[in-house]
């Protein structure tokens, strides 16, 4: 014990929690940097010791005292924990179709109801009185808070005409001008026969049935029509390659703006460079961070990215005009033929002073058949 007393003395190492054990050993705790030069000594004067780590809370407490930026980072964090339990963190609107999630979460917005809106200071019950007065095309809203989400339910005015208007029955009418080729009903009277010349939106096929009953009196009934009706169609295709044209290269130079977005402000961070380009392609990109990869805060890390570009002259001969427009041209082709089988086609090339043009007439047998819905008592 007078010999670890005294090199602790000698080396002027401020130690602590010293004490005599039931043994006889002298225990003491002390600093990490002095572990190397004391564990010299003691061998140097032949003392048995034995060495330990600090554990528990004590090292926790050492941990977190060396580096204040993490404790910093953990008082903020449980911080913003218990605050973000009293604020809006985000939004699920269900229930609408023609009427956008934005249109709706603009007009709550309006209302007081909003990213980071404190929740017990929102009035629930005058928020939807005044959305709903506010609001032709929505007739019911609900708003429930799950715990920092909000739950937004919507019936839209529209389902409410249809639910008074009475049953859901259909018309097939024509898609396109086409001359019917084979008429295949499901359900429904069909207004056409093979050979008929029909335009875009004539009745095809009517929900419409009329029937005579047993005493020859005329009777009508509601179906929803299906089927198919394939017919010729007459579609065309042109497409034109300049002979002079600019074609857009990239420069490799670029500029960013990184800012993150908490709740709906914007804090600026850093840019890379300057932006002083003329002509420049801009690209956004936003990613919500996450806890743990399943629990969405609402900040957003956002990234703006300019790139420059120049618009470069191209001359090309009239043989690459024309292999680049018979290209294009089939790609446009593919394109109006989904769902359609050729059944003949005519190209014709005409060459400009600026250019080539090649144009395409096909017929093709399609299904022009499309359901056109009605409301019925």
């Amino acid at each position: 014990m007078s010999i670890a007393a005294d090199v602790l003395y000698q080396r002027e190492v401020k130690y602590r929690n010293s004490k005599i054990e039931k043994d006889g050993s002298f225990s003491f705790s002390a600093p990490p940097s002095e572990l190397e030069g004391l564990r010299c000594e003691f061998e140097e004067r032949s003392v048995c010791a034995t060495y330990s780590d600090i554990t528990g809370l004590p090292r926790i407490i050492r941990f977190l005292c060396r580096r204040p930026g993490i404790l910093a980072g953990i008082i903020v964090f449980i911080i913003t924990m218990w605050i973000s339990g009293r604020v809006v963190w985000g939004f699920t609107v269900n229930g609408n179709d023609s009427v956008s999630e934005n249109e709706i979460l603009e007009a709550l917005s309006e209302q007081g109801c909003d990213y980071g809106s404190y929740i017990p200071g929102i009035d629930f019950d005058s928020l939807q009185a005044f959305f709903l007065a506010g609001s032709k095309d929505i007739a019911w809203l609900s708003v429930n808070m799950k715990g920092n989400r909000a739950f937004v339910e919507v019936i839209e005015s529209k389902h409410i005409e249809e639910s008074g208007a009475g049953e859901k029955y259909a018309n097939l009418v024509a898609s396109e001008d086409g001359r019917v080729s084979l008429v295949l009903p499901s359900s429904g009277s069909p207004e056409i026969s093979q050979g008929d010349i029909v335009k875009k939106g004539d009745i095809l096929i009517s929900g419409v049935v009329h029937t005579r009953d047993a005493v020859l009196e005329d009777k009508v009934r509601y179906e929803y029509a299906s089927g198919s009706v394939l017919a010729y169609v007459n579609k065309s295709v042109s497409v034109k390659i300049p002979f002079e044209s600019e074609k857009k290269v990239f420069t490799g130079e670029k500029y960013e703006e990184n800012r993150v977005k908490i709740f709906k402000k914007n804090i600026n961070l850093f840019s890379k460079g300057r932006i002083e380009y003329t002509t420049y392609d801009k690209i956004e990109e936003a990613e919500q961070v996450s806890l743990f990869g399943w629990i969405k805060l609402p900040v957003w890390n956002c990234r703006t990215t300019y790139r420059e570009y120049e618009n470069v002259p191209v001359n090309i001969d009239s043989g690459e005009a024309a292999a680049l427009a018979a290209a294009e041209l089939r790609e446009r082709m593919d394109e109006e033929l989904e769902g359609c089988e050729l059944t003949s086609k005519k190209i014709t090339t005409e060459y400009e002073d600026d250019g080539i043009v090649i144009r395409c007439d096909m017929t093709c047998l399609a299904d022009i058949a499309e359901t056109k819905e009605f409301y019925a008592k």
